[in-house]
């Protein structure tokens, strides 16, 4: 019989930190509830009100940090550490813009090498025709960090030929 994995049940330091701050949330709502309750004060209400944001966010955090951390699958080969930016989307921080770039079939070394792992890959139709290069990437990247894209934010900016959306005949 094989031994489990040194991983199962454990959880990263970030992710355990989460479940701190979400504890802690909880607690402080918990201790505001019991204070409106004994006093009737309705500034008392109004802050257990702004706690339980707080612990709505401490769950989207953990959630999304956890999520981060689950090692590359079939549906995501590069991972899940997009999953992560959308805690800052979620809490909207202040002059805080968090948007996902999400790139398709890409001609790099890493590409070329998944290709030869799995010849089906090169044989996906692209509506534009091509894979695309890491200097489109690049340029998307270069939007989403300029002013330029100042009003955009939690969104995912889909950089892929046309691959999600357009036919594949």
């Amino acid at each position: 019989m094989s031994q489990p994995s040194s991983r199962v049940g454990r959880a990263s330091p970030a992710v355990r930190a989460g479940f701190v701050s979400l504890g802690a949330s909880i607690v402080i709502l918990a201790v505001k509830l019991a204070a409106y309750l004994y006093t009737g004060s309705m500034a008392l209400l109004a802050d257990a009100a702004e706690s339980s944001v707080n612990v709505i966010a401490a769950s989207v955090m953990t959630f999304s940090v956890a999520v981060s951390r689950r090692p590359p699958d079939a549906d995501h080969p590069y991972g899940h550490g997009k999953a992560e930016p959308l805690s800052a989307a979620v809490e909207g921080a202040p002059g805080m813009r968090a948007n996902l770039l999400m790139p398709g079939l890409i001609d790099t070394s890493l590409g070329r090498l998944a290709s030869a792992a799995s010849p089906l890959r090169d044989r996906v139709k692209i509506p534009a025709g091509r894979q695309g290069t890491a200097w489109e990437i690049a340029y998307a990247a270069v939007f989403l960090l300029s002013s330029e894209s100042s009003y955009v934010t939690g969104q995912s900016l889909i950089v892929d030929g046309g691959l999600t959306s357009g036919p594949r005949a």
